[in-house]
């Protein structure tokens, strides 16, 4: 890979000739006018990105490599190619030529290969470090020392101003574009910065799972200092994917006296979660029945009806092959069904923005995504669509069962082994500590 930049961007592109008057000073009775763009306007970066593109663009038109292996910010201009092709030696040597016939500057090589390099299998490229050899990327130290220590700070003190969070995750999500495992610590840090309400006066107490968060980011950083692997590029689902099709079932609702309160029925309602193999046979099979306290009692921390929390609830589902077969799903691609489009675009953000207990579980199952070191594909699909869908819903309900598919579903079924997951269902609470808990679960399951 090479890296190029220009040197002094801004300044090789001059201003107009009516904005010059912009662009002086008086000093001892003399005038001095800039004639070139100036770090600081708002113009120069749209004026000069024209400039870079351009050439950019006519050194891939000349050296006639496939686009995608030369990119681009302002005037840094890195590329990548595989090393047996001898592309990103051609494109060095073409955009080097090019900027010469223009008379564009460009940096010298860089010993230590972060301003700028040429066909190397390391160096720096917009602040982090990349070894193409290893496919590994590391934080700088220049970076990284002080982001663990603002971390630290908040840490000891218990308290945070909303400029000094604003900042700090700032810094965290610019280490989670290099590491997606961290996207799914953002709900409790975004939920913390709405506390504030733009107020940059005040100060507030630091909740404890914010602290606990900042705890493992701040692990995440300083394994970056000595290199991560680079993630994986998200694709879709391969063909020797394992599918599951789950499908929850909510209380009953009905108004009485302006409030919403939960029908009770003899028949016990659920959660299902069912996968057929290539040959149209169903081999696996978990339910889970809800506690009554569960569907028709509980309320979460606004007052709504767990039972009634449909998100919630169609997480569960997701969870359930996970705790019941974890070790024939690991290093696999898992692909889970859904007729709830919240659960597919809360996997897809690591968190339902108003609520939490969704979020926990999607927490859960990005811990366990990790852990097992498979690759799960959420996908919508659309209600007793087909047939795992039809039987997935008939067997949320015990009063939707058939004796067929009962019987049917005996032979295959499994329990969902989580001791963390049916303590909660019992008691159930907003407490982030069950995603860890139910990792602990499974993990024991796996080592047994």
């Amino acid at each position: 890979m090479s890296k190029q930049d220009m040197k002094d961007a801004y300044k090789l592109v001059p201003a107009k000739l009516q904005d010059r008057r912009l662009q002086g000073m008086r000093w001892l009775d003399k005038y001095f006018v800039e004639e070139k763009m100036t770090f600081g306007s708002t113009a120069s970066p749209f004026n000069y990105d024209i400039l870079s593109l351009t050439t950019k663009d006519l050194a891939v038109a000349l050296c006639g490599i496939p686009s995608r292996w030369v990119h681009r910010t302002l005037d840094d201009v890195p590329s990548v190619a595989p090393a047996s092709s001898g592309w990103n030696e051609i494109f060095s040597a073409t955009y080097t030529a090019v900027c010469e016939d223009l008379e564009i500057p460009l940096a010298e090589p860089c010993p230590r290969k972060e301003k700028a390099f040429i066909n190397q299998t390391s160096g720096r490229v917009l602040g982090i470090w990349f070894d193409t050899q290893s496919l590994s990327w590391s934080y700088p130290e220049d970076k990284a020392i002080p982001l663990i220590r603002d971390i630290h700070a908040v840490l000891v003190a218990g308290h945070s101003s909303l400029n000094q969070f604003q900042k700090l995750l700032g810094s965290i999500n610019d280490v989670a574009q290099l590491c997606p495992f961290l996207k799914g610590f953002r709900k409790p840090f975004n939920d913390f910065l709405a506390c504030f309400r733009e107020d940059t006066e005040i100060i507030l107490s630091t909740p404890l799972q914010v602290l606990a968060d900042l705890r493992i980011c701040s692990k995440v950083i300083s394994a970056a200092i000595g290199g991560l692997p680079i993630s994986a590029r998200p694709v879709d689902p391969p063909l020797n994917k394992v599918t599951f099709v789950s499908d929850a079932a909510g209380a009953s609702m009905a108004t009485v006296n302006g409030s919403r309160v939960a029908i009770r029925s003899p028949m016990k309602r659920g959660v299902a979660s069912v996968s057929f193999n290539d040959d149209g046979q169903l081999w696996f099979a978990c339910r889970l029945f809800w506690p009554d306290y569960f569907l028709n009692v509980a309320k979460d921390g606004k007052g709504s009806h767990f039972g009634s929390k449909s998100t919630t609830l169609e997480m569960v589902g997701l969870l359930l092959p996970f705790l019941a077969i974890p070790d024939q799903l690991a290093g696999r691609h898992v692909v889970l069904q859904v007729d709830n489009i919240a659960a597919v675009f809360g996997w897809e953000d690591k968190q339902v923005k108003k609520d939490i207990a969704a979020s926990i579980l999607i927490r859960a199952l990005h811990l366990l995504e990790a852990y097992l070191a498979c690759r799960i594909h959420v996908l919508h699909l659309p209600r007793m669509s087909s047939t795992p869908g039809e039987l997935a819903d008939h067997l949320s309900r015990e009063e939707t069962t058939t004796v067929r598919e009962d019987r049917e579903v005996r032979d295959v079924e499994l329990p969902a082994s989580s001791p963390s997951l049916l303590t909660w269902l019992e008691q159930p609470m907003e407490d982030w500590g069950l995603a860890t808990g139910i990792l602990h679960d499974v993990s024991n399951v796996c080592s047994t």
